[in-house]
């Protein structure tokens, strides 16, 4: 997975964006981890608009990216505890 771009939201609540492209023709699957306080994160469109929560224990979130998918995920503000991520 590559990460493409980690900024402040622009469309929606606050929160931190991060996006993710998978350039190969099979699924990936990894983790997504933070390393500061959040309230959970969600998978979103690009105007940042909800498509899906995205299930996670503690700081880390499970996901799967699909062949050639751009995948934009919104880690929303809380108290939960820079986003790395690793296939």
């Amino acid at each position: 997975l590559v990460v493409t771009a980690v900024k402040s939201t622009e469309y929606s609540k606050s929160g931190t964006i991060v996006r993710l492209y998978n350039p190969t023709n099979v699924p990936i699957s990894g983790t997504l981890a933070t390393g500061f306080p959040h309230g959970g994160a969600e998978v979103v469109n690009f105007r940042e608009e909800l498509i899906r929560p995205l299930a996670g224990e503690g700081s880390e979130f499970a996901l799967t990216v699909a062949p050639y998918e751009i995948m934009t995920v919104r880690i929303l503000p809380g108290k939960k505890d820079v986003a790395k991520v690793t296939p």
